[in-house]
């Protein structure tokens, strides 16, 4: 409640916030784009490295179990 009445009684925080919440939407857009970017990545990235980091190449450990 001390942050409330700080920024009640604040010109700078309160002008501060205002503009913080009049941007909230904009910034919701830009973490949409982002969010999108980034999963194309991933699924390319899923792409590019599906089954070349499943098996183990150390062929002279007596215990390795070859798959292939």
């Amino acid at each position: 409640m001390r942050v409330l009445r700080f920024v009640s009684h604040s010109q700078s925080m309160r002008q501060l916030i205002e503009a913080l919440m009049a941007s909230m939407g904009s910034i919701a857009n830009v973490s949409v784009v982002i969010i999108i970017v980034f999963m194309m990545f991933a699924i390319l990235g899923v792409n590019l490295f599906s089954g070349k980091l499943f098996y183990c190449a150390n062929v002279d450990n007596p215990y390795f179990i070859s798959n292939a």
